[in-house]
């Protein structure tokens, strides 16, 4: 059919000539696949071998690389064949699609499986007296390790969570407290106890109020 108004035709220098590869030209502008790491490890973690989950939004194949080493094939979830030392790396996932275009994702994060040390900062006396029943005393816990957080058991009672300052109020008899630090990638160190006694104090007998003995005539 004749291409160009009526009673006119194009030549083929003006229009061209054959049919359009649309899906060629398409790829040809595509954009490299894009990769998302959807299961990355925690900034700080306790894990030595953590599964590492990856994905592409299109088809592709995968190559990854821990810590600089050679990239080699992988699939999803990504576990490393050896334990990682403590300190920090860093994972790299590489997707490449059917046309060789290639998107890259990474992943760093610090593993730390040193538990944390606590220790009594403040404490009362081994032997607390006092006129009443009970009596109120303060604590202060610190650890070895920065922002950690703290765990806190009274006596018999179960561990639950403790700020680093706290006070309670104790009966008359032998007490323990114990506090134990968790850190940021989760390690718990062995607990720190103090243990100490309430006493009441008793009055002293067969004292005049001025000090001096009362005679007997």
């Amino acid at each position: 059919l004749p291409i160009g108004p009526l009673g006119r035709r194009y030549l083929p220098s003006a229009i061209g000539a054959g049919l359009i590869d649309a899906d060629s030209a398409v790829a040809a502008l595509a954009l490299p696949p894009t990769v998302t790491i959807v299961n990355p490890p925690a900034a700080d973690s306790n894990q030595t071998r953590p599964a590492i989950g990856f994905t592409a939004n299109r088809r592709a194949t995968f190559t990854c690389s821990l810590d600089g080493a050679s990239a080699t094939p992988c699939s999803s979830p990504f576990i490393p064949t050896a334990s990682l030392a403590d300190g920090g790396h860093e994972f790299k996932v590489t997707a490449t699609d059917a046309a060789s275009r290639s998107g890259t994702a990474t992943a760093r994060f610090t593993v730390d499986t040193i538990s944390p040390v606590a220790k009594f900062a403040k404490h009362p006396k081994a032997l607390v007296r006092t006129r009443k029943k009970a009596v109120k005393l303060s604590f202060r816990v610190t650890s070895s390790e920065a922002n950690s957080t703290f765990m806190c058991k009274v006596d018999k009672d179960k561990f639950a969570p403790c700020t680093a300052k706290f006070a309670k109020r104790f009966k008359l008899g032998k007490h323990a407290v114990r506090a134990e630090a968790i850190d940021a990638a989760g390690n718990v160190g062995g607990p720190a106890v103090f243990r100490f006694r309430v006493e009441k104090v008793r009055p002293k007998h067969g004292k005049h109020p001025g000090g001096r003995h009362r005679g007997h005539g």
